[in-house]
């Protein structure tokens, strides 16, 4: 699997313009422990968010999504009510309010690092009600 993890970082590393990330060995053990039974997708998703998200090159355990991670492994029971819509309008506002803390509010940059123009970025902020400066 650390073969696997280090091919998907590298690849969304060059996809997004990001410094490459390595994953700190208890990272590694921690995704290495998961069950991912959805299949090879949610552990590539997993990755790509914490390329996009990442401000350090190497990505500890303190980064991992804790309740998809570190909490046992078990589905969200909630998660299993949601439509597949709701479920990725859920990620996709996560996913902007992470990029737009990481990139201090500061809509050029947020919008470069998500791969988004800021017309984009500004039409997916006005789609779930948020604002740059709120986040």
């Amino acid at each position: 699997m650390p073969q696997l993890v280090a091919h998907f970082a590298e690849r969304y590393s060059r996809e997004f313009q990001k410094p490459t990330v390595r994953f700190a060995p208890e990272a590694l053990a921690a995704l290495a422990a998961r069950e991912w039974p959805g299949n090879i997708r949610e552990l590539q998703n997993e990755v790509q968010r914490l390329v996009i998200c990442a401000v350090n090159p190497v990505v500890g355990l303190d980064e991992l999504n804790e309740d998809r991670i570190l909490l046992d492994g078990d589905a969200d029971p909630e998660a299993t009510t949601r439509t597949l819509e709701e479920s990725v309008a859920e990620f996709e506002k996560g996913l902007l309010a992470e990029a737009l803390r990481i990139h201090g509010g500061n809509q050029t940059h947020t919008a470069k690092a998500l791969g988004l123009s800021r017309p984009g970025l500004f039409k997916k902020l006005r789609r779930y009600g948020m604002s740059a400066r709120e986040e």
